[in-house]
């Protein structure tokens, strides 16, 4: 410590108010009103944040363009509905499944 380490061992009230707050500054580095003053870290905190979704929205992307191979035959709407006709005709659930649901005779489902 320099000078202010026997100032302060002395009398504060014959201290002027430089002193005291040369005395402070050497202690506390800042002042209550600095240390609960807005710093703007939400500023970084959000650019962080905005950057990191904009990289996984990248990732996402390059990977359905140039990773994923394209959905087989088998999703088409057309191919589940044949299946799904396949099974009907073969039997399956025809007393409590989908089966019971559908009329055979018009071959339409049962409203």
């Amino acid at each position: 410590q320099s000078t202010w380490g026997t100032k302060d061992m002395g009398d504060w009230k014959s201290m002027s108010i430089e002193d005291k707050k040369a005395l402070y500054r050497e202690s506390f580095c800042r002042t209550f009103a600095e240390y609960m003053s807005d710093k703007g870290t939400w500023k970084e905190v959000t650019a962080y944040f905005l950057a990191s979704v904009s990289v996984a929205i990248w990732i996402v992307i390059f990977m359905r363009w140039w990773v994923y191979n394209p959905l087989p035959k088998t999703f088409n709407q057309e191919h589940v509905d044949h299946g799904m006709y396949k099974q009907l005709y073969m039997g399956f659930n025809r007393v409590t499944g989908i089966g019971s649901k559908f009329d055979f005779d018009n071959k339409k489902w049962k409203e």
